[in-house]
């Protein structure tokens, strides 16, 4: 398990594309959030190409079954503060974003980075 600041469990709800997901946040405290989430540091091929197309796919794969969980870590966007980014670790502790760029299914956007405070 990660020990790091603002970490929090999810459960995948649904893989939006290759690089997006909406997720169930438990903040804690019995709160629990439905959160569009983008994945930080990665900028995805173009969705309806054949990379993009493999993104989302692995990412489903990724994320269905039995346990569609993941750890966090998010912040606001820099830009646009409506939307959220997150590193998002699968159950494997694979780090996803690293996994898609690593495999040519991304590209990586180092504007897209988590802000972690204290």
């Amino acid at each position: 398990m990660k020990t790091i600041n603002n970490v929090r469990a999810a459960k995948v709800i649904r893989v939006v594309n290759g690089n997006t997901l909406d997720m169930e946040i438990d903040l804690g405290l019995g709160v629990v959030v439905t959160r569009r989430v983008d994945l930080a540091r990665i900028n995805p091929l173009e969705q309806f190409s054949d990379k993009g197309d493999k993104a989302k796919l692995w990412m489903r794969n990724c994320f269905i079954g039995e346990v569609p969980h993941a750890i966090i870590q998010f912040s606001r966007h820099p830009e646009e503060p409506d939307r959220v980014i997150a590193e998002v670790w699968d159950d494997l502790d694979r780090n996803i974003s690293d996994y898609l760029i690593q495999n040519n299914m991304g590209e990586l956007d180092e504007n897209l980075t988590v802000n972690v405070l204290g």
